[in-house]
C-alpha cells in the first residue's frame, strides 16, 4: 500500500535545539494527513560523527516509521511564522519565577498537545530509557530530588538574552529552594561545565551526577568561543551519537525530579516537555 509521508528535514544547532525545530515541523504533516517523517543528517552531531550506521541522527535515539520504496515523501516546507519554535522553545509549567510570562509562542495547551503527537509518531531507543531507568531505581526512587540545569560555559555568551547567570546563582537558588523544601533528599546535577560540578560538590552533600562526558582538555576561553567543542575530537567511538544519548538520558531524570531549577534553555525544555514527576520550577 502506498503510504504518504511528510518529511521534516531541518537541523538546529545543540540536541533539543534540533529536537524542537523537527517537532514543530513534523506537528505539520499530521495536519496535512501526512506520517511524519524526522530526517536530522546535517547537524553538528553528524559533522563530528564517526558513526558508520545510518546518517540520520535521530534515528540514533528515536523510532519511527520508515517509508519504503512504494511510499511517497513530501518535504514539509518552514514558514516563519508563530507556530514553528526555533531556538529555545519557551514555555513554562507551573513556574514561580516568570509565572506571568506563561508562555510566549508555545502555550501549555499547544505543549501538551505536542506530547501527545510525539508519544503517538515517535518512541525514545529502548537502550536510553533503560539507562535511564537503572540510574532512577539506583539513586532516586523514593526519595525527593532537586534536579539542577546548569548551562555553563559559552551559553551566556552566545545567548545573552537569557541572562548572565552564573555557578553561584544556581548554588544560591538551590540553597533557598533547601530551606524552602527540606524533605529534599538529592540533588541531580545536569552540567556540561566540570567546574560546575566541583562546585556543587563542594558545597552540598548531597549532589549525584551522571557519569558522563565532559571535556577538560579545552580551556574555558576556548570553550566560549568554539560553541562546537563537546562534539569534537571524537574522543571516544560513536562520540556525538552517545552525546546524545546522555543528554536524553539526563533530561529524562531531571523530568523525574519532584523541582527544577533552571535558566531557559532547550535542555530544561526538554525536562519540562518529558517530565513525570515535576512540581514546580525555579527560575535562575
Amino acid at each position: 500500500m502506498n503510504r504518504e509521508f511528510g518529511l521534516a528535514n531541518k537541523n538546529g544547532g545543540g540536541f533539543f535545539s534540533n529536537f524542537f525545530v523537527s517537532l514543530s515541523l513534523a506537528l505539520d504533516a499530521e495536519k496535512d494527513n501526512l506520517i511524519p517523517y524526522v530526517i536530522l543528517d546535517k547537524t553538528i552531531f553528524t559533522k563530528y560523527s564517526d558513526y558508520k550506521g545510518d546518517a540520520n541522527s535521530w534515528n540514533w535515539w528515536f523510532d519511527q516509521e520508515i517509508p519504503d520504496s512504494n511510499d511517497t515523501i513530501i518535504k514539509l516546507n518552514y514558514v516563519n511564522d508563530n507556530n514553528f519554535i526555533y531556538f529555545p522553545p519557551p514555555f513554562y509549567y507551573n513556574a514561580v519565577d516568570k509565572s506571568e510570562v506563561f508562555s510566549k509562542k508555545w502555550n501549555r495547551a499547544e505543549v501538551d498537545k505536542s506530547i501527545l503527537f510525539f508519544n503517538k509518531y515517535f518512541k525514545i531507543k529502548k537502550h536510553i530509557l533503560q539507562q535511564t531507568e537503572d540510574f532512577y531505581q539506583k539513586y532516586l526512587n523514593g526519595k525527593v530530588n532537586l534536579g539542577v540545569m546548569a548551562r555553563g560555559t559559552e551559553f551566556n555568551l552566545l545567548h545573552p538574552q537569557y541572562g548572565n547567570q552564573s555557578v553561584h546563582d544556581y548554588i544560591n537558588t538551590v540553597r533557598d529552594i533547601l530551606k524552602k523544601q527540606p524533605e529534599i533528599d538529592n540533588i541531580f546535577l545536569v552540567t556540561e561545565d566540570n567546574d560546575y560540578v566541583n562546585l556543587f560538590k563542594n558545597t552540598f552533600d548531597n549532589v549525584l551526577v551522571m557519569d558522563v562526558f565532559r571535556r577538560t582538555t579545552q580551556s574555558l576561553e576556548y570553550c566560549k568561543y568554539h560553541w562546537e567543542w563537546p562534539y569534537q575530537g571524537n574522543p571516544r567511538p560513536n562520540h556525538t551519537k552517545i552525546l546524545g544519548d546522555e543528554c536524553l538520558s539526563q533530561t529524562l531524570i531531571l523530568g523525574k525530579c519532584d523541582y527544577l531549577i533552571c535558566k531557559e534553555n532547550s535542555m530544561s525544555a526538554g525536562a519540562l516537555f518529558f517530565k513525570e514527576n515535576i512540581k514546580n520550577v525555579y527560575y535562575v
